[in-house]
């Protein structure tokens, strides 16, 4: 990636987490080569990685509170900031340590309205009595995605914290290793889901929504004008793709 070049590391932990930054940018990778978070080192809120604007443009067609399974550096959060600044953002994170680096090396302590919760996505879901209008799933580590939470019953808690006509978004890679987990989304949400690939990546954002009505679901896509060419494909369902410019 060119966003990368002549970076250079600047902390490492015994775990093998990496804060690295070249002039423009600062990244953070935990134990693989895999990116976890890439932001401007002048402009935070600019999102840097690929799958990060379709997510916010879908915060944007619908505003309101936030839940983000998956901390990293608070990339995302920081996208978020400027597009729901009255709305709260909860991010969840169960290690510690990649809590304090964002703190430390990512500024997610300027980001006003995020609240930093250090739990087990899982322990979160099935206590928690909040309920969000957006439920972001971002849950690998650099690795793989945490079986825990590969089931139809973390799917169904996080179902359980979605408002009326809520969104939930899980950024998967390589969706092809991961059809278990897309079909245990489908079940919970009776198949109201969207596919989009985002080009040029290993990523692919599902979108699930809490609809009782499927006509409101068609009438919600039809609404969001940055979709393009949606059509039904018999393995991922509603298959589409973004134009953002």
């Amino acid at each position: 990636m060119l966003k990368t070049l002549l970076g250079h590391c600047i902390y490492e932990s015994q775990s093998g987490f990496r804060v690295y930054e070249n002039f423009k940018y600062r990244w953070l990778t935990l134990g693989t080569d895999a990116l976890q978070t890439l932001i401007s080192r002048r402009y935070p809120h600019q999102a840097s990685l690929e799958y990060i604007p379709p997510l916010i443009k879908m915060v944007t067609q619908f505003p309101g509170d936030c839940c983000i399974l998956g901390l990293g550096g608070a990339g995302l959060p920081h996208a978020l900031f400027p597009v729901i600044p009255n709305a709260q953002i909860t991010a969840v994170d169960n290690n510690q340590e990649v809590i304090d680096i964002a703190r430390r090396y990512f500024r997610s302590e300027h980001i006003l309205n995020l609240t930093t919760i250090h739990q087990n996505a899982i322990d979160f879901v099935q206590s928690s009595s909040d309920t969000y209008q957006h439920i972001i799933i971002d849950l690998y580590n650099g690795c793989e995605y945490p079986r825990e939470c590969n089931n139809k019953a973390f799917i169904s808690y996080c179902q359980a914290l979605l408002q009326p006509e809520g969104i939930l978004a899980i950024n998967l890679i390589n969706i092809e290793k991961e059809k278990e987990l897309f079909q245990n989304i489908r079940d919970v949400f009776n198949h109201w889901t969207m596919t989009v690939p985002i080009k040029g990546t290993s990523n692919t954002l599902v979108f699930a929504y809490n609809l009782i009505n499927p006509n409101k679901f068609l009438e919600k896509l039809q609404s969001m004008s940055f979709i393009k060419r949606p059509h039904w494909d018999p393995q991922w369902g509603i298959l589409c793709e973004v134009h953002l410019k």
